[in-house]
């Protein structure tokens, strides 16, 4: 396609709709990022359907540094069972930005753990876990672990320490000495049962070691193929979280992503 402006270039993202989206276009958002990284961030602030949403996340952890990864956290799903194209391509969108600037991420999530609630802590450690082997993972990780005694209950406190046990798997080993230091802290949080869990985690870990290195799918792949169908609606970060297609708690009857929000 010839040349086109920012907006035109935006604007193909909503036109595309479910539909494939030209290869030319991604090419031209990626040569242009400087001007288009705003749209895209002013996309995760609109009234979108959601297939425009997951291409927006997906070019932002191609083009965005330390800001579009906290953005990203918060489409994060909050389980498996409610994963969809946006929950995945803000995933990937963190995995990303966190591989391209892993200094900076380490140092965003570090600032965002300060006051993060469980959910978000659950998010930075799962990025964390799937960073490529640099320095400094280590001690962010470390850093999480101030955590285990302010959060609101036991259970969040009990959640987090078995996160953190099993982040540090991924990142030095199911057998490393990160795995010994992060347990003797969250120790007096585990139960019975999330032993069980984290020695799960730990013999599925020796028997196929995690390989952080390994390439992932590119952006074209998320951003030019079509959906099968609309996405769902992702999970936005809010006290409590809300799916952006719920009612909004405000009792206006209409959906959170066009009440609040907004």
């Amino acid at each position: 396609m010839d040349a086109a402006e920012p907006k035109q270039l935006i604007q193909a993202l909503h036109d595309a709709g479910i539909g494939p989206l030209e290869r030319a276009v991604v090419e031209q958002i990626l040569a242009h990022g400087a001007e288009c990284l705003p749209l895209l961030f002013g996309i995760l602030h609109s009234d979108v359907d959601d297939a425009v949403l997951s291409r927006a996340l997906a070019l932002i952890g191609e083009l965005g540094d330390g800001d579009g990864l906290a953005k990203a956290f918060a489409f994060f799903g909050e389980s498996e069972e409610q994963e969809d194209a946006v929950t995945e391509s803000a995933e990937w969108a963190a995995r990303r930005i966190s591989r391209r600037l892993p200094a900076e991420s380490l140092e965003v999530m570090t600032e965002l753990a300060v006051d993060a609630d469980i959910g978000l802590l659950s998010d930075i450690c799962k990025t964390l876990a799937a960073m490529p082997r640099v320095d400094g993972r280590a001690e962010c990780l470390l850093s999480l672990t101030k955590r285990l005694t302010d959060l609101e209950n036991e259970y969040d406190e009990a959640l987090l320490a078995v996160s953190l046990v099993i982040t540090a798997m991924f990142i030095d080993g199911p057998r490393g000495e990160l795995v010994n230091t992060v347990r003797a802290k969250a120790e007096p949080h585990i139960d019975k049962q999330s032993h069980k869990d984290i020695k799960t985690v730990e013999q599925e870990l020796l028997k196929e070691p995690h390989n952080p290195d390994e390439e992932e799918i590119d952006v074209y792949t998320l951003v030019c193929e079509g959906f099968d169908e609309e996405p769902t609606g992702p999970i936005v970060r809010e006290e409590p979280k809300i799916g952006r297609n719920d009612p909004c708690p405000c009792g206006s009857g209409k959906k959170f992503k066009k009440c609040h929000g907004a």
